[in-house]
């Protein structure tokens, strides 16, 4: 299963490429710090899920969602965010989102559902 994370933080990226590369050879991972990025390794890969931060230095990240449902739909998008409100929720929701997690505290929950998919794809 191919996954990209997609987050300004250095320390986030590290984070969560470490968690999910241990003992997982059946998973292969790419990290961008910004959407600009992100949209390259789309154009030239193919992703199973996309994991990104609704906070992006230059792009939003809600038309980073619309975007990435409308031009690369086989890539399932999962939020990973501290900033989700009830009503950003509901928005994502209606353009295809359906993985929400929080940051920080969402962490192993995310990594968890991550390792889970890859052991069903595979």
């Amino acid at each position: 299963m191919r996954v990209l994370i997609l987050d300004s933080s250095v320390p986030i990226l590290n984070r969560l490429s470490a968690a999910l590369g241990r003992n997982n050879n059946r998973l292969q991972l790419a990290v961008a710090c910004t959407a600009s990025e992100a949209y390259e390794e789309l154009a030239n890969h193919t992703y199973d899920l996309v994991v990104f931060d609704l906070v992006l230095p230059d792009d939003p990240g809600m038309r980073f969602l619309q975007i990435l449902v409308k031009e690369f739909p086989l890539a399932v998008p999962v939020i990973y965010t501290s900033d989700l409100s009830a009503e950003v929720e509901r928005s994502c929701r209606k353009m295809g989102c359906n993985f929400f997690f929080r940051k920080p505290e969402d962490h192993e929950k995310l990594v968890k559902m991550i390792i889970k998919l890859t052991n069903r794809i595979d």
